[in-house]
């Protein structure tokens, strides 16, 4: 009979280890999950405040870009209201004719754009080049600078009246050759382009009527 109770005893301490042994396998188990649980969490946390801040830096660039285009369109309108002698010849005439201001590729075209890094869209209101640094960057037409200095989100600039309500724009210059009233000729160097930028350093745009219009309408098919 003693020998049966150690038996049965020693069965008990088995199982009982077993089950022990058991909870102890579910307790890592479940810490192992507990664990996971929490990487995913703070993953989709992480995702959550990138998107938040991608949003948030989003918003603050389209406002930035309408703040800047409307900037420009009052300049225009003040520099629209004087008036300037330019000269004889009708710009509109030398439409599809006129020179490429500066060396280099477009990297932006006129027109709504889809930003990929940002999943919205944008307007140009001009060309975007990617010109090779200190490039020459030339007057399209012969006429008179309205105005020649820095403006806040285009760098220095340079806006040209060739009359008849039209106007040109060199921006992202590195430096500016011409000052405010002088008369310019067709090629002659406004200025010096800044250093290139992955979004492209100089800038052109064309004003008829102080509204934009696309520079490719204006220029040579072949060259830039």
């Amino acid at each position: 009979e003693f020998h049966e109770v150690r038996r049965q005893h020693g069965i008990r301490l088995a199982e009982l280890s077993r089950t022990l042994g058991q909870a102890r396998d579910e307790a890592r188990e479940l810490d192992l999950r507990r664990s996971e649980l929490a990487a995913v969490r703070n993953q989709v946390a992480s995702r959550l405040a990138s998107l938040e801040s991608s949003r948030k830096n989003t918003g603050a660039r389209l406002v930035d870009l309408r703040e800047r285009e409307a900037a420009l369109e009052r300049l225009v309108g003040v520099l629209a209201s004087k008036d300037r002698f330019t000269g004889q010849d009708d710009i509109r005439g030398y439409r599809g004719a006129l020179p490429w201001p500066v060396p280099g590729s477009v990297v932006q075209n006129f027109g709504r754009h889809k930003d990929p890094k940002y999943s919205t869209y944008t307007v140009c209101n001009g060309l975007r080049f990617a010109a090779p640094s200190s490039a020459p960057v030339t007057a399209v037409f012969p006429g008179v600078v309205a105005y020649a200095q820095h403006f806040k989100g285009y760098g220095n600039m340079v806006v040209l009246d060739h009359g008849n309500d039209v106007y040109s724009l060199v921006a992202g210059l590195g430096t500016i050759h011409v000052r405010v009233n002088q008369r310019v000729t067709m090629g002659m160097r406004l200025g010096l382009a800044s250093p290139p930028t992955e979004d492209g350093n100089v800038y052109l745009e064309f004003r008829v009527g102080q509204k934009p219009d696309d520079p490719k309408r204006w220029l040579q098919l072949k060259g830039g």
